[in-house]
């Protein structure tokens, strides 16, 4: 067995890789938890990362504004499948100040997709924002794509409004389109998903982060890479 050093150093340098050539991964957590993560995975605002937000169960989390993240059309893109209203609550629940933009039928940043299972339609939004958003190739880790929340879909499966093929396929030809720019997905689920209903699509994704937030504050988070097998020590994020 590998000295804890020498698995430390294989998951650090298997994990850049796969930040390098693109990478999907499936974060798992509670909600403060995974919002957490979801903020480190879609990148230091001061850098030049572009994000696109798909959103099938909550448009306040896909405009949020955190951490100084511009919303301004050229940074950042959102997909609304969540067939729900726009509101300020997103706000008050995360102590920001800075305002929500209005949405508008001609805001270049917002596509509305009636159908959260309208699969189709949600991949051809998404290639839109990316071709809006990166004129030129991007670079690796340029591009971040945030899925909030794979639960919605799951439960789309549960109520047969979709089947578990067409959801296999949508997430696998989405975690194709992010690879093939070198980007990085991730999606939300809930720690309280069984096993089993996750079992068909987790193999789709290169990593799974259980994130858990803490009574005390904080957030914390333990990496699973699902080709070696290797997994980081539980993590605290600043």
């Amino acid at each position: 067995m590998e000295p804890d050093a020498t698995r430390a150093e294989s998951f650090a340098a298997r994990l850049a890789d796969l930040k390098r050539a693109g990478c999907a991964v499936l974060v798992r957590g509670d909600t403060r938890g995974t919002n957490g993560v979801c903020d480190r995975l879609l990148g230091d605002p001061s850098l030049d990362r572009r994000s696109v937000v798909v959103s099938t169960s909550d448009a306040d989390r896909a405009l949020t504004v955190r951490d100084g993240r511009d919303l301004s059309s050229d940074q950042f893109g959102v997909v609304d499948a969540s067939g729900g209203e726009y509101t300020r609550s997103a706000v008050a629940t995360t102590g920001s100040t800075a305002p929500l933009p209005e949405p508008t039928t001609t805001d270049a940043w917002r596509t509305t997709v009636d159908d959260r299972t309208a699969f189709p339609d949600v991949l051809a939004a998404v290639d839109d924002h990316i071709d809006r958003l990166f004129p030129r190739e991007p670079g690796p880790g340029e591009l971040r794509v945030c899925l909030h929340t794979l639960d919605a879909l799951l439960d789309a499966v549960g109520g047969d409004e979709a089947t578990e093929a067409e959801l296999f396929r949508f997430l696998q030809l989405l975690a194709a389109r992010v690879r093939d720019r070198n980007g990085i997905l991730h999606a939300h689920v809930a720690a309280g998903i069984p096993e089993r209903h996750l079992a068909v699509y987790e193999p789709l994704f290169d990593a799974t982060i259980d994130a858990e937030s803490r009574p005390s504050g904080g957030v914390r988070q333990k990496w699973r890479l699902h080709d070696s097998g290797l997994e980081s020590a539980w993590l605290t994020l600043d």
